[in-house]
């Protein structure tokens, strides 16, 4: 992931507003984030998600078969509900947080989005933690009031949670549909965007909250990786032989970019927000997916 010129800040910018991708057959989803945001005091426009399941069999074949395996039917469907995001961003003309309907927040985040809104370039800040170690600067790069942001040097996993600029949303429109990929790669991996972790985190999933030792009461992803007998990836590898090239050319890019910055980032594990637990305790129940 490359680095380019560091993000100007516009102080005169106001609050950034929030999208909430949700899928029609998930109103347990949108309840959860609506009794969320009435606690938490914030706003959101809801962005109705694609669901791969209906996509015709040509729209899903132009996009799942760019990346360096097949995307599954899901897996297209959320990189395109993540796209008309996206979409949104660019027509808005504001920086805009987008989250997923499992998405649980911070009560810090309101403070967060009135000063969020004073980034600018093409930037994407990522909010989220998985409890996964992430390859991020040694020090924060920027402070938005009391939240660090520090560069984050290589993709993550997830897309639940996180800042994009106009600038930055055009740049990843740009790709589409040539190139195609899980919402994440895809996100967290174009070059001419700066990109940054908050640290702490302000939000997590409901899954990794489970994992964390909340029992947590609703589905939640609904995404699983395809599997393929060998006869079904032999005759993938014949119809699409550039797959494997671009898996060992990503795993490569990653590789160099840790050995370049060696010294001067650190793999780091980001925390939640302490007050993400408090919002699940209270919201428990809340909708059912």
């Amino acid at each position: 992931m490359s680095e380019p010129d560091p993000a100007t800040v516009d102080r005169e910018a106001g609050q950034c507003p929030v999208l909430v991708i949700n899928l029609d057959r998930s109103p347990g989803r949108l309840a959860f984030q609506k009794s969320q945001a009435a606690r938490l005091g914030l706003a959101f426009e809801r962005v109705a998600a694609v669901d791969g399941a209906l996509l015709a069999q040509a729209e899903y074949e132009r996009h799942a078969y760019r990346w360096h395996r097949p995307l599954s039917r899901s897996e297209v469907g959320c990189l395109l509900s993540h796209a008309a995001c996206w979409r949104r961003v660019v027509e808005l003309g504001r920086n805009v947080v987008v989250i997923e309907d499992d998405l649980v927040l911070a009560q810090e985040t309101a403070a967060f989005l009135r000063e969020a809104g004073v980034l600018a370039g093409a930037v994407v800040v990522n909010l989220e933690t998985r409890g996964r170690p992430r390859f991020i600067s040694q020090e924060p790069v920027e402070m938005l009031g009391e939240q660090g942001l520090h560069v984050l040097y290589a993709a993550v996993a997830g897309s639940a949670a996180y800042l994009v600029t106009p600038l930055a949303a055009a740049r990843l429109l740009e790709k589409l549909p040539r190139k195609a990929a899980l919402a994440d790669a895809f996100l967290w991996g174009r070059r001419g965007i700066r990109y940054l972790q908050a640290d702490p985190a302000l939000g997590m999933p409901l899954d990794f909250l489970e994992d964390s030792g909340r029992a947590v009461e609703e589905a939640v992803s609904t995404i699983r990786r395809p599997h393929l007998k060998l006869a079904e990836k032999l005759a993938l590898a014949l119809r699409h032989p550039l797959m494997r090239a671009r898996r060992a050319a990503n795993q490569l890019k990653v590789g160099l970019t840790k050995l370049a910055m060696k010294g001067t980032a650190l793999m780091s594990t980001v925390a939640p927000t302490p007050s993400i637990f408090a919002t699940y305790d209270a919201l428990k129940g809340a909708g059912h997916g």
